[in-house]
């Protein structure tokens, strides 16, 4: 195979550490370097822990925690540590509005990506990626989630992809593509990406993936393998089973090259105990003792090989080709652009769960029936002003969190956020005013059918002046409550923690609500003790 002309992504990583919960430093990635060029299909393989996603993750320009020293050459130019949007990344968990298609998804994320383009280029650009990426057939159908049926685990995989292809990326980075899929669909995606290097705009394609099969190995044009943060190998994998036999592992016949790798190189840091007898365990150790004693053999052997000096060689030819430094690109639209289409994509998937906004309407319907039949016609009489005064108070407590569902939004969305913020999609300012939007109608909507209801059967004046006040009053409530529950919901990291500051904001406000003091005593004189 030829040589690849230019590369799009170089590194040298010196080192990546970072701060465990115990206040130490713990080093995630040892000195590497290599280059990925254009048209090539680039393999990281290693087994858990080895470091591959923290490097991918730096290499895209989305790494969360931690220092790392080293350097990146992309498109010709020294990198930045920001995200780049002639990079695409691809997380390993699919992160989308289940209630959409992927055709929308696609339009909305063009729409973000290029704001310059017009209605019509964007459905150009949006067809033609869901045909490059076998999405044609699935493009009408919601992509689902646990409680919705819809498009399977590869496509919306692809999905994940063709979300990155709509800007036309010069080099693409995934994470775990395969994880999840069956032998069959992971080689299907494989090849799916293998497509895309080859295409006539080139490409550069590189996947971390746990343990590739043996076909799928041979879809990739460079492999480079992670052990504890180091490079054991890199080069070609038809060059595997030479080299395993140059370090005196061979790998056995009819046996996976990439799974004897992963043998060699996943070591566990201690024998696992249980009902072994002492001979047993004695053998464990021993077996424990020369697995190591190979893997240190297999990453020695790697520092003077002809794939170490290759990958050097890689980044410096990279580097001196650079020519200027990468300016931090921000985002692509402006606020308004953003919001306008968020508020859209926010309403589609709103009004398509339809059943969220008829459980808001017809729980606030029957606890107005509720109320109403407890405060049933009280009067207007001197004597029932106590009752009328719990009766405000029960119904504006109710109408304070009967948009409860909504401290769910950050926690839950808080991943897709993250990641499409961090891509240059959009700001925090568009999303959240957009989201916050896009779920007031409904929670407005139960706020009025209560008021509506509970108004009349308390007996409370007849009077459309008095309504209109009662009416409004809870809606301002309504909004009030939901402002404090978006709170919540940022504060916290879960909807646990985001549940438990909503019980205890709540709890305050009824215990200061002023209905359980007696005429005309105040606060004070209750809890002395609190304010003085």
């Amino acid at each position: 195979m030829a040589k690849p002309a230019s590369a799009r992504l170089a590194w040298d990583i010196e080192s990546y550490d970072v701060v465990t919960p115990q206040k130490e430093k713990k080093r995630i990635l040892h000195a590497q370097g290599d280059a990925l060029h254009a048209g090539e299909m680039f393999l990281i393989v290693g087994p858990s822990g080895s470091g591959k996603t923290s490097l991918l993750r730096i290499l895209a320009g989305r790494h969360a925690h931690g220092d790392w020293q080293g350097q990146l050459v992309a498109d010709g130019a020294i990198a930045d540590r920001h995200p780049r949007r002639a990079t695409g990344y691809v997380d390993q968990h699919p992160l989308f509005f289940a209630t959409l298609t992927p055709r929308e998804t696609l339009t909305f994320t063009a729409r973000l990506r290029l704001p310059k383009s017009t209605s019509k280029d964007v459905s150009s650009k949006v067809t033609q990626v869901l045909n490059e990426l076998n999405l044609g057939k699935c493009a009408s159908t919601y992509i689902g989630d646990e409680r919705l049926k819809g498009i399977s685990g590869g496509e919306k995989k692809r999905l994940q992809v063709a979300a990155e292809m709509v800007s036309d990326p010069t080099c693409l980075l995934l994470d775990e593509p395969t994880s999840g899929l069956d032998a069959a669909t992971a080689l299907l995606t494989c090849r799916t990406l293998s497509r895309l290097a080859r295409s006539p705009e080139k490409r550069a394609v590189l996947a971390v993936v746990h343990q590739p099969r043996a076909s799928l190995l041979q879809l990739f044009d460079r492999v480079v393998a992670l052990s504890d943060g180091r490079p054991v190998y890199a080069g070609s994998p038809n060059d595997l089973l030479a080299h395993f036999e140059s370090v005196g592992a061979p790998c056995p016949a009819h046996e996976n090259p990439a799974d004897h790798l992963l043998d060699l190189v996943a070591i566990p840091d201690e024998v696992a105990g249980g009902d072994q007898t002492e001979d047993e365990l004695e053998a464990s150790v021993d077996d424990l003792r020369k697995r190591k004693a190979i893997a240190k053999q297999v990453a020695d052997a790697f520092t003077s090989s002809q794939g170490a000096r290759d990958s050097k060689d890689r980044f410096k030819q990279a580097k001196q080709q650079a020519t200027g430094t990468q300016q931090p690109q921000g985002i692509a639209s402006n606020w308004l652009h953003q919001f306008n289409v968020l508020l859209q994509r926010a309403w589609l998937y709103k009004i398509r769960d339809e059943m969220v906004v008829i459980t808001q309407v017809t729980m606030a319907c029957i606890m107005a029936l509720l109320l109403g039949a407890i405060y049933f016609q009280q009067g207007l009489s001197q004597a029932s002003i106590q009752s009328r005064v719990g009766a405000i108070s029960f119904s504006m407590l109710l109408m304070s969190f009967i948009a409860f569902d909504i401290v769910l939004l950050f926690p839950k969305e808080r991943d897709l956020y993250t990641r499409e913020s961090q891509a240059g999609l959009y700001g925090a300012s568009a999303f959240f005013h957009a989201r916050c939007l896009a779920e007031l109608p409904g929670h407005l909507t139960a706020g009025g059918a209560y008021a509506t209801i509970a108004y009349w059967m308390m007996g409370f004046q007849s009077s459309a002046m008095k309504f209109a006040h009662f009416f409004f009053l809870c809606e301002a409530v309504v909004f009030a409550g939901t402002s404090l529950l978006i709170f919540c919901g940022c504060c916290a990291r879960d909807f646990e923690m985001a549940n438990n500051y909503a019980t205890v904001f709540f709890c305050l406000f009824m215990m200061f609500d002023g209905s359980g003091l007696c005429g005309n005593q105040p606060v004070h004189r209750v809890h002395p003790t609190i304010l003085h």
